[in-house]
């Protein structure tokens, strides 16, 4: 077996953190669409609800392919989505609602921040 070292920069914990490509109304309507989606496909049976509301999270997630990328399909990470949640030790539906919170702090139009309020209560 060949030993390697794999440790250090290329390890996802240490990895700085890159700002989302798009813009905070992109970000936001995202997050509106894909909750929309949540809410409206309620009473679907589970695997239903899941495809809708993917559906509207992909390809919107995807980043450009940048200079250096040796694999497409990194994504933008936003507040509410759809991904590993390791609290709960799977994949689901989530909310981060402090990290909510500082998107917030990115908009200054009152109708935006009524929009994130939405979001937040529901």
């Amino acid at each position: 077996m060949a030993r390697i070292n794999i440790d250090g920069e290329q390890n996802v914990e240490v990895s700085i953190k890159i700002p989302s490509q798009k813009t905070p109304k992109e970000q936001l309507e995202i997050m509106e669409a894909y909750t929309k989606a949540h809410m409206e496909s309620g009473g679907l049976d589970k695997a239903q609800r899941e495809l809708a509301c993917l559906r509207t999270i992909y390809p919107a997630l995807f980043r450009t392919i940048e200079e250096g990328d040796l694999i497409a399909g990194r994504l933008d990470f936003l507040p509410i989505g759809f991904g590993c949640v390791t609290s709960i030790g799977g994949v689901g539906h989530y909310c981060v609602f402090h990290k909510l919170r500082e998107f917030k702090q990115m908009l200054s139009d009152p109708r935006d921040l009524a929009r994130v309020d939405r979001l937040y209560d529901y």
